[in-house]
């Protein structure tokens, strides 16, 4: 089963989605990103992300800069966080038991992906 969407699938959005999913976006350890047509990159440690004493240090200050003009490649939990964030847990439920009995769990990251397109 797919466990994140791809990056051609985050070209799909226009630039106010694109805006959108970055104000939303609360980078993690371990969330991977694509960064204007590079390659992937990982957040090493939540360590890289945090601010010190109310000072950023260096490299916290370039993961932001980064993240300003990076999208996140978003894993079936965050697509499901996005859609229960923004329309709660019934759209949530509803939609999980559409795709489910419709398409099947094997293509729930896809399915879902269009739901959260919708809503950004």
């Amino acid at each position: 089963m797919k466990q994140r969407i791809s990056s051609e699938q985050l070209q799909e959005l226009t630039e106010e989605q694109a805006q959108k999913l970055r104000d939303w976006w609360k980078p993690e350890r371990a969330d991977v990103f694509f960064t204007e047509g590079r390659r992937f990159t990982v957040f090493s440690s939540t360590e890289d992300m945090l601010i010190n004493y109310g000072k950023m240090s260096e490299k916290s200050k370039k993961i932001k800069k980064q993240k300003a003009k990076s999208l996140p490649l978003l894993t079936l939990g965050q697509l499901q966080q996005f859609i229960y964030e923004t329309e709660g847990w019934p759209r949530l439920r509803a939609e999980l038991n559409h795709i489910i009995t419709q398409h099947g769990p094997e293509s729930l990251v896809d399915e879902l992906w269009w739901v959260v397109k919708d809503l950004l």
